[in-house]
């Protein structure tokens, strides 16, 4: 009879040693089955979830890195990004499309401006410009906003100085105006003082000298509606000053802001010498990926081709915050992961050398009649083998099933208290970027998080739980096998 027949028929003959293998590998694998599907199922939701978001990013200054930077070394100037590096970035496989903004600040003491709350802006006179170098605004691609009369930006205005500019409708009929419309903006450099800034009544700045001014005319050449997003914040922040942003925005052309921003900077350096150590040439990049679950790599390609003061921001934030008690469940299910498959070693190495310890007349037999202990081994491995596939497989469904009632009921009471600890004090969440100051928001709320959590089993789950489980086992046999080949048939038989 061959090692195979026999490691079968000592299976059969013996069923009790059977079903004590067969139940501490059915409970140890119970407990490895249920860390994996929980582990693959946190993979899974984020993934899901991932994909979800907006794919647009930035890279901008990370404040930390800088803020620590600047204490080791006070005159340390962040040099800005390069048109170079940014169009670098932009060549990226990831990067679908991309744009950069020089931002700047003007002001008027006719045009009013839009209140998206449906109140009434008191001597609101401040109004932003973006600057955009591609003609296909990011903000039209990606739907922030809807172009309803006019057209946008030409090539030609693009490369020349030409005062042309795309506002709101809401705006525009704010202010009467209409595309063909002219309206006249200001540059204000008011005088340094260390005086603080009074605001009046009327919500106007108290009166302050001015430096310099310099007066720019635009003419409109289109009108867009900002897209209203479904926001899920459920009254934890109030996103209507953003929406009021985007409706009093000014789009120009990059040459256009950047020869405002330049007679900003000359003037101010008039007034302050120090200021000429920086660069007025700032630009804000905008990068839209191809997919969403190329962030990562994304990150890791422009980590390499900017300085370390430099990050990619994302869409992620409230991702983040809710998927925050999913990691860190996840993080405890890869400890029950580890712990469980030592645990199995240790138990069943045990197990199995007390067994094999009352056949070593039977084990000094097999060698007597001179079969090779390579056999005995592989007779050892096998009837080990057998009953832990049964017990595998029953454990993985059993696993499964208990995984996904247990991790649900205990997920919905992390994220219970982590919604809690992350609040502040007047209840709303404190989670923003910048990317949301410009319109872009991936609101994922904690429903959604447990609406798409689900332990299920799939291919990945159950070849990673055999692999883990029969590894396990073939592991936890070594011991046996070294205590079996060590036997000396003649002791044993003696």
């Amino acid at each position: 009879m061959n090692f195979i027949k026999r490691g079968v028929t000592s299976v059969i003959r013996k069923p009790g040693k059977a079903l004590i293998l067969l139940a501490l590998v059915f409970v140890l694998g119970i407990i490895i089955a249920g860390a994996i599907s929980i582990r693959q199922a946190v993979e899974n939701t984020e993934s899901n979830l991932r994909a979800k978001m907006s794919p647009v990013t930035m890279v901008s200054y990370d404040q930390s890195v800088l803020m620590a930077a600047l204490k080791r070394t006070p005159e340390f100037v962040p040099e800005p990004l390069s048109v170079e590096v940014i169009e670098k970035i932009g060549a990226l496989s990831y990067v679908k499309s991309f744009d950069y903004s020089t931002m700047v600040s003007l002001e008027s003491d006719s045009l009013q401006s839009y209140d998206a709350s449906g109140g009434q802006m008191m001597g609101f006179a401040y109004f932003g410009l973006k600057g955009v170098n591609n003609p296909d605004l990011i903000d039209l691609q990606e739907g922030r906003i809807e172009l309803v009369a006019g057209r946008v930006f030409g090539e030609d205005e693009m490369r020349n100085l030409t005062f042309t500019a795309m506002v709101s409708q809401n705006f525009a009929n704010e202010n009467n105006l209409s595309v063909g419309s002219k309206m006249s903006l200001e540059s204000k450099i008011y005088e340094l003082s260390d005086e603080p800034i009074v605001w009046g009544p009327d919500g106007m700045m108290g009166e302050r000298p001015v430096a310099a001014s310099q007066m720019y005319e635009f003419e409109i050449i289109g009108l867009f509606e900002p897209v209203k997003q479904v926001r899920e914040d459920n009254g934890m922040m109030d996103f209507q000053w953003i929406d009021t942003e985007v409706e009093n925005r000014i789009y120009v052309s990059n040459r256009v802001a950047n020869e405002i921003a330049a007679f900003q900077f000359n003037e101010e350096v008039k007034l302050d010498p120090e200021r000429a150590k920086y660069s007025y040439s700032y630009y804000e990049p905008l990068y839209v990926l191809h997919d969403p679950l190329d962030l990562e790599k994304f990150k890791a390609e422009v980590q390499a081709l900017t300085p370390d003061y430099f990050t990619v921001i994302d869409t992620a934030g409230s991702f983040d915050q809710v998927a925050a008690p999913m990691r860190s469940f996840q993080s405890i299910a890869v400890i029950i992961l580890y712990t469980a498959v030592v645990a199995a070693l240790i138990i069943l190495s045990l197990v199995i050398t007390l067994f094999l310890r009352d056949r070593k007349r039977e084990i000094g037999i097999y060698l007597s009649l001179g079969e090779r202990k390579s056999k005995v081994a592989g007779q050892i491995v096998l009837e080990v083998i057998v009953v832990a596939v049964l017990a595998i497989t029953l454990s993985l469904f059993t696993g499964n099933i208990l995984a996904g009632v247990i991790s649900e009921w205990i997920l919905i009471d992390q994220i219970a208290a982590e919604q809690a600890s992350i609040d502040d004090i007047y209840g709303r969440s404190v989670m923003f970027t910048e990317l949301d100051r410009m319109g872009y928001r991936s609101d994922i709320s904690s429903d959604d998080l447990l609406q798409n959590y689900a332990v299920s089993l799939n291919w990945v789950t159950v070849f990673l739980f055999f692999a883990v489980g029969l590894g396990t086992v073939c592991l936890s046999t070594l011991a046996p096998i070294v205590y079996t080949t060590r036997l000396n048939p003649k002791k044993i038989m003696m």
